[in-house]
């Protein structure tokens, strides 16, 4: 064989490697998907409009929906409609496939088994019992964004890792330790539009980069645009901008200052129409004013952020370091990463120093916004952008401190994996929930805390291993491929736990425990799609 014919097979390897490779996180993420409640309906519900309405309304999902604005006697959704724009695709893809693969009499008796609980002191119906329609909607839409987000942000985090000096395998584990390592992870899960937003402003510095390296200064434009759609998609992309703006005059690019300011307005455009509809004018979000009162009475159509720089003394350090959503308590191998930017410092000052930056300005931005928590789900989604470019500094900890970096990334895994279970604010009384923002506000500026992690999330994660919702749906009759924990019912907790396989005349059920079954399951998956490289290992060991 000539040496040109084993380069090609040699690199068609390692793509196909690459591939198989992105293809395990992505079952992994998929296996674990999951879907608490209030964002995703949100995000999901106005994807929905969209497509089967063609407007901007949600008064027809309206009572789905706790995360609602009420403007002239209409409902709409509080998310960015960029986030609606990308998960929109998903759904209009799966309506697509049912109307053709399934017969019209079945579409009818489907559509007609959903089954609403109805809430009327808000206004609102929990959804008891699903549709398939509905069920399988979920998960594609998620697949094809959320999660298509976070494994594309783990491909750029690899990508990053190779320009800074790191190896193959080294590459690998610090975008492993990214994707599941931190709270990215959850993210993948869900249906976040933090998790799209951070996608896009994470290519964009990507892209500014390579402008540097490369001089090819037209990237800088794609770069802008990339960096505006972040803001239409998750809005908290807006905080990256004067970093962006500060790494450009670093790296002698200030001179491309208006071309990506310019890509950057081309990128927003699409949320400040969105803005106009509803509140006429292009830059007054109405995500807080126009909440809907009979839910959120509390917040009294108050502004978003709250600039009360007394409250920052007990803030800031429960977003950095406190166990109650401290970003260093629930993605840990990020600490390794504040030794690794005094080495970055060294080699790569520029993109250190934007990456101190960012750190900076969202931790004080999340501080000062009035839900800084990001709600009732795991870690602090508010700073989701941030994740990918405090893993960078990984790079210099991984090639010099190799066993301290594999035990805090099995630490980080464990803390992450744990983040499978029902979340810890759904296991408080009923009546604590609904007030649970107003309480989180006041324990915000006095600073007392909790830790869900070692009291919750982690001794949960011991007794009964990840869980997954869409393994666990088998377990609960008419109810496969649901996202919704097995063990939380509207009508109380259910003791099913097990999916039953047959039954045996005179012996009774024969099932298999859920409990653990995730792992058997992945193990089973990852058997498949490494079955070559498997079988070439085994051939070699037994040799």
């Amino acid at each position: 064989m000539s040496i040109g014919t084993d380069m090609q097979a040699s690199t068609l390897f390692y793509s196909r490697s690459k591939i198989k490779i992105l293809l395990s996180f992505f079952l992994v993420y998929g296996v674990f998907l999951q879907w608490s409640g209030w964002l995703e309906h949100a995000n999901f519900d106005f994807a929905k409009a969209l497509v089967e309405e063609r407007r901007l309304t949600i008064d027809s999902y309206a009572d789905n929906n706790v995360d609602r604005l009420l403007i002239n006697g209409h409902y709409y959704s509080n998310k960015p409609i960029g986030a609606a724009l990308m998960i929109a695709p998903g759904y209009a893809l799966w309506k697509l496939i049912y109307n053709h693969v399934f017969p019209e009499s079945f579409q009818k008796r489907d559509l007609a088994s959903t089954v609403k609980v109805p809430i009327p002191k808000y206004s609102l119906a929990v959804h008891e019992q699903l549709s398939l329609f509905e069920r399988l909607g979920r998960i594609l839409a998620t697949l094809l964004s959320s999660t298509l987000s976070v494994l594309l942000t783990v491909w750029l985090v690899y990508r990053f890792a190779g320009l800074f000096g790191a190896g193959e395998a080294d590459s690998w584990l610090v975008a492993a330790a990214f994707g599941f390592g931190t709270i990215a992870f959850d993210a993948a899960t869900a249906l976040y539009h933090d998790t799209m937003g951070m996608l896009f402003s994470f290519l964009s510095f990507y892209l500014l980069f390579q402008a540097k390296e490369k001089s090819r200064f037209s990237l800088v434009l794609i770069a802008g645009i990339m960096c505006g759609w972040s803001i239409s998609v998750g809005r908290w992309g807006v905080l990256a901008v004067p970093a962006f703006l500060a790494y450009l005059m670093m790296t002698g690019l200030a001179r491309k200052i208006p071309l990506f300011l310019a890509g950057c307005l081309l990128g927003i455009v699409p949320q400040l129409l969105h803005n106009c509809a509803l509140v006429g004018h292009p830059l007054f979000p109405p995500a807080y004013i126009f909440q809907d009162p009979q839910i959120w009475s509390f917040w009294k159509r108050t502004w978003e952020f709250e600039l009360e720089l007394k409250n920052l003394v007990y803030i800031i350090p429960q977003i950095v370091f406190f166990p109650t959503r401290g970003l260093f308590f629930f993605s840990p191998i990020l600490i390794l990463s504040l030794v690794g930017i005094v080495r970055m410092l060294k080699e790569r000052r520029a993109e250190a120093v934007t990456i101190l930056a960012l750190l900076g300005i969202y931790v004080l931005g999340n501080a000062l916004h009035r839900s800084w928590w990001g709600g009732g789900g795991f870690g602090l989604r508010y700073i989701m952008s941030l994740i990918p470019f405090l893993t960078l500094p990984l790079v210099y900890v991984v090639k010099r401190n190799r066993l301290l970096f594999f035990i805090v990334l099995l630490y980080s895994v464990a803390v992450n994996l744990s983040s499978t279970a029902e979340t810890y604010y759904a296991q408080l009384p009923i009546q604590d929930r609904e007030s649970g923002y107003a309480e989180y506000l006041r324990r915000a500026k006095t600073g007392v805390i909790s830790n869900p992690v070692w009291r919750y999330y982690l001794p949960n994660l011991m007794k009964e291993g990840p869980r997954s919702a869409i393994v666990e749906s088998f377990a609960r009759e008419n109810d496969a491929f649901s996202l919704r924990p097995n063990h939380f019912s509207v009508f109380g907790r259910s003791s099913n736990d097990a999916i039953f396989l047959f039954v045996l005349d005179g012996a009774g059920f024969v099932g298999i425990k859920t409990r653990y079954l995730p792992v058997f399951l992945l193990a089973l998956l990852f058997s498949i799609v490494w079955f070559k490289e498997l079988s070439l290992f085994l051939k070699r060991k037994l040799a």
